[in-house]
C-alpha cells in the first residue's frame, strides 16, 4: 500500500487533491487490477523505483522488500537488455520522448520466462539549457498466455492452409444478398484458373461444370439451400484448357434468425489422381481375375472356425467347381465335404500353416463332396486374423491333373516297360534253355531264329499300340525269307483277322516253327515244293487254320520220334495258353498241320482287380504242408501266360524232382487246382492285367506253398501274403532251386 500510495502521489505531483478524483483514481485501479496491469514509476533523480502489486506480481518480486534498479535488470532477459537501454534513451531524449510500448522477456527467480508489454512516459522538468527528464512511469502487462495463443493459432492456421494446400482442398463464400463470391488460391488452381483472374459468377461457374454432371449438381445445389442441410457429391471440372478433373464438393447453408439463406460455405477437393488410381486398380483387377481364370487358378480365402472352416471368398473358377457364388461368401466346409476325418484333417493342416506364419506349397488331391475329382499344386498363406482373432489364410490352386495323370501315365508306362523288358528277357532265356541242339552251330541258329520270330511279332504289335496284328500280315513276315524269290511257291489264303497280343505273340512262334521244320524237312526246303496256308473263322468266331506242304521227297519222310521244342511249343500254346485244338499228320508229301483257335476266354470266375497292389481280402491260416514220403515227387501247379516261359519252368521243376500236375494260364482255370491243393503252386503276379494274390492266398490257406514271379520291379504283396517268395524274371534255374529249398529243406 506505501507503493501504491507513492504512485498516487507522484502521480499528483504534491498537489491538494479532490475527493472526485480520489474515486476516480480508486476506479482506475480497480480496472487495471481487473485487467491484471501492473504500473511502476521510476524516480530519475534518485534513482527509485516502486512497483505495484500487480507489477511485483508479473515480475516474481517479493512484497517485503523494496524494488531497485538492480533488481529490474537482473530479471530482465539478458538477450532484450540492450533494446529496452535504447528504448530508454529515445524515452527520455526530450528531442524523441519516445512513448511506443515494447515488449520484452522477463526471467523470474523461480526460471519461468514471461513475455510482458510495457507503456512507458518520461515527465520532464525545465532545465537551464533544455527539459529534463525527472520521472519514468508507466504499465506492465503479462502477455505470455495470449502470445502462446496467437502462436498456436498462427501455426493451426499455417498446417491448415499447407493441409489444404497439399491435399488441393480450395473453399468459397457465397454472399446471397449480393451475389458475390469469394474463392481462395486453391480452389482457382482446381477450376484452371490463376491468380490474376476473378471468382467467377454463378452462371459462369455452372458452365465449368461437365454437362454430364451438371443437372445432378444442380439437384443437390437446390436441395441443401431449401432445405438447410449440407451435401457431398463427386463431380468433374471442364478447365478452360479442356482438361476434365474430378473433384468432390461439399456445402453447407449458413441463415439468419428469420431462416432465410444468408451464406453458402463449401470446400473442394481435386480427387483426378484418385479416380485414376481407382480405375487402373479396378483395370488391374480385371486383368488379373481373367489372367487367374484363364490359367485354372483357384482362388479364395478361408478363415478357420471350432468346428472346421469357412470360405470368406472365392473367385469364378473355385466358386464354378464347389457350385457356390462368386465374390464374399460365408460358407462352411462341411457343406461341401462329407467326410468329417478329411474335413479334421484339412482344419488341422490349415491351423499349423497359420501358425507358422509362413506360406506353405503342397500337392494334395481335390475333393468334392468326398469324391477326388481333381490334383491340385496348392499354396496357402497366413493372413491376419479375423477382428475375433480367428486365423485367416488365402489359397491359390494350381489344376495339375492333367500333369499327375500323365506322370501316372508315365509311370505305368515304365512299370510296363520294365515288366515287358524282363518278359522279354525270360523268354529268351526260355528260348535258350528250351533248345537241345547239341551241335553249337545248329543251337545258335535255333536260338537266333525263335528270338528273331519273337521280336518281329513285337514289332507287328508295337506299329499297332499292342492292339492286336492282322494274321495275314503275321504269317507273311515270317514266310517272307522263303517266298521273296519264289512268291509262287507260298500260297495265303483267308480273310481279314486280327489277333490278341497275347494269341499274336503264340501263333508267331508257331509259324516260325512250322516254317522251320518246313525248310529244314519239307516244303520249303528245295525249289520244288509248295506250302499253302489257308484259314477262316466260323460262324461262332474260332479261327481254323490250315497249314499244307506239298512236294516230292527222294526218301520217304519219317515220323520224328521225340517231342523236341516245336511239337512241346504246339502242346503249351495251343492246348494250353489258347484252349483250342491241333493235330500233324506227316504225308508223303509233307506235314498237314491244322489247328483251331476259339474266341477269346475271360475271367469271369475271378476276383482279383486290375491293380497290381490291390489287397486281397484275408487268407485263411495256411494248412500244414502235407509230408511225402521219401522219393514222391511233389507235386507243383504252374499259372504263368507266357508259353515259352511256362515250358522253361516245367523243365526246370522236372529237373528239380517235382511232378507238374497243372500248367494254366488264367484264373478261371486255376481255381480248379485249389481243392485238393497241389504241394507248390508258382504263380505269375499278373495274367492279362489281373492279379493272382486271391489265388494265392486261397491255395496256402488249403495247405499248398506259394511262390511268386513277376516282371514288375517292387510288388507289394498283401498283408495276408507277407513272407512269401517273389521271384523276379527272368528266373535262374538256381535261384527258383534256391527259392523252393527255403520251403522245403532238404528239396527231395
Amino acid at each position: 500500500m506505501v507503493e501504491d500510495q507513492s504512485i498516487k502521489a507522484g502521480a499528483g505531483c504534491g498537489a491538494e487533491r479532490s475527493v472526485s478524483a480520489e474515486a476516480g483514481e480508486e476506479r482506475l485501479r480497480l480496472a487495471l487490477e481487473a485487467a491484471g496491469i501492473g504500473v511502476w514509476d521510476w524516480d530519475l533523480t534518485n534513482n527509485s523505483i516502486v512497483y505495484s502489486a500487480i507489477a511485483r506480481e508479473i515480475c516474481g518480486f517479493p512484497a517485503d522488500r523494496p524494488v531497485t534498479y538492480e533488481d529490474v535488470v537482473a530479471v530482465t532477459h539478458r538477450k532484450d537488455l540492450q533494446r529496452n537501454h535504447a528504448q530508454f534513451i529515445r524515452a527520455t531524449d526530450p528531442a524523441i520522448k519516445d512513448t511506443a510500448p515494447y515488449e520484452y522477456r522477463i526471467v523470474r527467480s523461480d526460471g519461468q520466462v514471461r513475455r510482458v508489454v510495457a507503456h512507458g512516459q518520461v515527465i520532464f522538468a525545465d532545465g537551464p539549457d533544455e527539459p529534463k527528464a525527472v520521472r519514468y512511469v508507466g504499465s506492465l502487462q503479462d502477455v505470455t498466455e495470449q502470445r502462446r495463443l496467437e502462436e498456436e493459432n498462427r501455426a493451426f492456421t499455417e498446417r491448415l492452409r499447407f493441409a489444404m494446400h497439399a491435399g488441393r482442398l480450395g473453399s468459397f463464400e457465397y454472399d446471397v444478398s449480393t451475389r458475390r463470391s469469394v474463392w481462395d488460391t486453391a480452389l482457382m488452381e482446381i477450376f484452371g484458373l490463376g491468380e490474376a483472374d476473378v471468382a467467377p459468377s454463378v452462371e459462369s461457374f455452372w458452365t465449368m461444370i461437365d454437362p454430364r454432371d451438371r443437372r445432378r449438381l444442380r439437384r443437390h445445389v437446390a436441395r441443401a439451400y431449401a432445405k438447410g442441410y449440407a451435401y457431398s457429391t463427386e463431380f468433374r471440372v471442364v478447365r478452360p484448357s479442356g482438361e476434365i478433373r474430378w473433384c468432390a464438393g461439399s456445402m453447407s447453408v449458413i441463415r439468419d434468425g428469420a431462416g432465410q439463406a444468408t451464406h453458402l460455405y463449401g470446400y473442394t477437393v481435386d480427387i483426378t489422381e484418385r479416380r485414376r488410381a481407382e480405375a487402373e486398380e479396378a483395370e488391374r483387377h480385371a486383368i488379373l481375375q481373367s489372367l487367374l481364370d484363364a490359367a485354372s487358378l483357384y482362388v479364395g480365402v478361408v478363415e478357420i472356425t471350432d468346428d472346421g472352416f469357412v470360405f470368406l471368398m472365392t473367385n469364378k473358377a473355385t466358386a464354378d467347381f464347389y457350385g457356390i457364388s462368386q465374390g464374399p461368401a460365408h460358407i462352411h466346409a462341411r457343406e461341401l465335404e462329407n467326410d468329417p476325418q478329411r474335413l479334421a484333417a484339412r482344419r488341422a493342416f490349415l491351423l499349423n500353416a497359420w501358425n507358422d506364419r509362413q506360406a506353405v506349397t503342397i500337392e494334395h488331391p481335390f475333393f468334392h463332396r468326398g469324391k477326388r475329382v481333381a490334383w491340385a499344386l496348392g499354396t496357402y498363406t497366413p493372413l491376419p486374423p479375423s477382428p475375433e482373432g480367428r486365423p485367416r489364410l488365402s489359397f491359390v490352386l494350381i489344376d495339375i491333373t492333367a500333369r499327375k495323370r500323365a506322370e501316372e501315365r508315365q509311370q505305368l508306362l515304365m512299370r510296363e516297360v520294365d515288366h515287358r523288358a524282363k518278359n522279354a528277357l525270360a523268354v529268351a532265356q526260355a528260348v535258350v534253355e528250351l533248345t537241345k541242339e547239341t551241335d553249337p552251330l545248329a543251337f545258335k541258329r535255333a536260338v537266333v531264329g525263335r528270338v528273331s520270330a519273337i521280336a518281329r511279332t513285337h514289332s507287328l504289335l508295337a506299329d499297332q499300340r499292342w492292339k492286336g496284328v492282322d494274321l495275314r500280315r503275321l504269317v507273311g513276315e515270317e514266310l517272307a525269307p522263303y517266298s521273296a524269290d519264289r512268291p509262287e511257291h507260298v500260297v495265303l489264303e483267308g480273310p481279314a483277322h486280327t489277333l490278341t497280343p497275347a494269341a499274336a505273340q503264340l501263333v508267331g512262334l508257331v509259324v516260325h516253327e512250322l516254317a522251320t521244320n518246313a525248310a529244314k524237312y519239307g516244303a520249303l526246303r528245295g525249289d520244288e515244293g509248295s506250302l499253302l496256308v489257308r484259314w477262316s473263322v466260323d460262324a461262332a468266331g474260332a479261327l481254323e487254320f490250315d497249314w499244307t506242304e506239298s512236294c516230292v521227297f527222294e526218301s520217304p519222310l519219317v515220323t520224328p520220334e521225340r517231342q523236341g521244342f516245336g511239337l512241346r511249343l504246339l502242346d503249351q500254346t495251343i492246348s494250353r495258353q489258347l484252349g483250342g485244338a491241333w493235330t500233324t499228320e506227316w504225308t508223303p508229301n509233307g506235314l498237314s498241320f491244322s489247328m483251331t483257335l476259339p474266341l477269346q476266354q475271360t475271367d469271369e470266375a475271378d476276383v482279383d482287380g486290375p491293380q497290381a497292389l490291390q489287397p486281397s481280402p484275408p487268407a485263411q491260416p495256411p494248412k500244414a504242408a502235407k509230408s511225402k514220403p521219401s522219393g514222391a515227387p511233389r507235386k507243383v501247379l504252374v499259372v504263368e501266360d507266357e508259353p515259352l516261359i511256362a515250358l522253361e519252368l516245367e523243365s526246370c521243376l522236372e529237373d528239380l524232382g517235382f511232378e507238374v500236375v497243372g500248367r494254366c494260364s488264367t484264373l478261371a482255370a486255376a481255381q480248379a487246382f485249389v481243392d485238393p491243393p497241389p504241394d507248390l503252386a508258382i504263380l505269375d503276379v499278373d495274367l492279362a492285367g489281373r492279379t493272382t494274390f486271391s489265388l494265392g492266398g486261397r491255395l496256402r490257406s488249403a495247405g499248398a506253398q506259394v511262390v511268386f514271379s513277376t516282371g514288375y520291379a517292387g510288388v507289394d504283396l498283401p498283408p495276408a501274403l507277407a513272407g512269401v517268395p517273389v521271384l523276379v524274371k527272368p528266373v535262374t534255374r538256381e535261384t527258383l532251386a534256391d527259392a523252393l529249398e527255403a520251403l522245403w529243406t532238404p528239396v527231395q
